[in-house]
């Protein structure tokens, strides 16, 4: 029940992302166009490059989509209890 209360929060009508359009990228693994984003002061409210966490985020990216089971190895590897 949190999950729906949480996604109606964010994508629902007054939502606080409802002028923000989500991305696909199960047919293009396109790691300029994860850039072009990460970049994007207007998402993110800093060029996370110049955070210094993009090229950290875009190496993850690119790990996550190498194939099925990818997100969840990713995961395990880089999160700790």
């Amino acid at each position: 029940m949190k999950t729906i209360i949480t996604i109606g929060r964010q994508f629902g009508s007054g939502g606080i992302y409802r002028n923000i359009y989500t991305y696909n990228f199960v047919d293009n693994h396109d790691v300029t166009r994860v850039a072009s984003i990460l970049s994007n002061e207007n998402i993110f409210g800093i060029d996370l490059y110049k955070a210094g966490i993009g090229e950290k985020i875009e190496e993850l990216f690119v790990k996550e989509i190498a194939g099925p089971g990818a997100v969840r190895k990713t995961l395990k590897e880089n999160l700790t209890d």
